[in-house]
């Protein structure tokens, strides 16, 4: 009867064992795909960083030559300024989310690092549309 309830007792340690790592499985491949979701937002913007600095250096070029003369184009310099201005902020929104960023997160619980993912997620969605529209916008006016 001892050794009935020993083998009971194991089998139920090995059960919950079991049952414990598939969870961990599971909350890993949360957090994964949680990631992946994350850099797959960064992933697809991140090369437009140098469409950015092109059309940077394009406008100042287009102001310098509006600038020239006695009579500057001052409504056509103010809006190619604000576009300049614009593809600035689009730029430093993705250089303080990279340095934001924890890519590692590994101290919290699953939840935490899930929930930290997504609204990582958020901002870089936030920052890819603030650079799609600061590119469009820019890529109109050289028009």
């Amino acid at each position: 009867m001892k050794n009935l309830l020993i083998i009971l007792l194991l089998l139920s340690s090995c059960a919950q064992q079991e049952k414990k790592e598939n969870t961990h499985e599971i909350d890993e491949i949360e957090t994964s795909e949680a990631y992946k979701e994350t850099m797959t937002v960064h992933d697809e913007v991140m090369p437009k960083m140098d469409n950015i600095v092109q059309l940077k250096k394009q406008l100042k070029v287009k102001i310098d030559s509006l600038s020239l003369g006695s009579n500057p184009y001052t409504a056509s310099i103010n809006a190619l300024n604000t576009q300049v201005v614009e593809l600035e902020n689009a730029d430093k929104a993705m250089m303080d989310w990279m340095h934001q960023f924890d890519g590692s997160k590994k101290s919290d619980t699953t939840e935490a690092i899930i929930q930290y993912y997504m609204s990582q997620k958020e901002i870089i969605t936030d920052v890819a549309e603030k650079m799609n529209t600061a590119i469009k916008n820019a890529t109109a006016a050289l028009d």
